[in-house]
């Protein structure tokens, strides 16, 4: 890059030369004007130049010159025209760069943000839908009774059966149950069930109850 702006400074500055050469200024004006454009690095020049062209309206005025109090830049002349001593003289920030920063893209060019999870997305799928816990998980429960119908034949009936299930957000949440209600269900001799809730944590305590007619005839 700085190579490349060496060779438009230089090919710039030939032109202002020659330029200076074909107006009619006399020689101390022109020895002024050269030393202010040798001052300027080459950045600066092409810089001007750039800058002139891309942003500056076509002008009936004459080509730049460099004035010998401060740098000026001004319009190029229209096809025609002779440079003259009547000038449209613009001033031109120093230093000055053609290359800007490009700008932010607009929202538009953005792809839409994702939705935020909802809130049951925060906990596990399986809690409250699952016999389970973060320790522990029930993979396999039945309830059967089996019937001896000779010495090397028995008959299993089966009340009820849990296997492993894919729970989804969707299935609705186990029923919850009032340890209260089923105390006098289980022994309380040597602690009971009572005992064993209040030291246990709150989710290692899960009830299955279904109603089956013993008196039966299994067949």
């Amino acid at each position: 890059v700085s190579s490349h702006l060496q060779v438009l400074a230089r090919r710039k500055s030939r032109e202002i030369q020659s330029k200076l050469k074909a107006m009619n200024l006399d020689q101390v004006s022109k020895d002024k004007a050269l030393q202010s454009m040798a001052s300027m690095s080459s950045a600066q020049i092409v810089s001007a130049s750039v800058l002139q062209n891309k942003f500056s309206p076509p002008s009936p005025l004459p080509q730049a010159v460099f004035s010998t109090s401060s740098r000026f830049w001004s319009s190029p002349p229209l096809l025609g025209q002779q440079p003259g001593p009547s000038q449209d003289i613009k001033p031109f920030a120093q230093p000055a760069y053609p290359i800007q920063p490009p700008l932010p893209p607009t929202l538009s060019s953005y792809e839409p943000l994702a939705p935020l999870p909802s809130a049951a997305a925060s906990v596990p799928v399986w809690q409250d839908r699952t016999i389970a816990s973060s320790r522990l998980r029930l993979l396999e429960y039945s309830a059967f009774m089996e019937v001896q119908r000779d010495p090397d034949t028995y008959s299993k009936h089966l009340f009820v059966h849990i296997g492993q299930t894919n729970p989804a957000f969707s299935d609705p949440p186990l029923e919850a149950v009032d340890v209260r209600q089923i105390y006098d269900k289980f022994p309380e001799k040597k602690g009971g069930l009572k005992e064993l809730y209040e030291k246990g944590p709150p989710n290692a305590f899960f009830l299955v109850k279904f109603w089956a007619d013993l008196n039966s005839t299994i067949q």
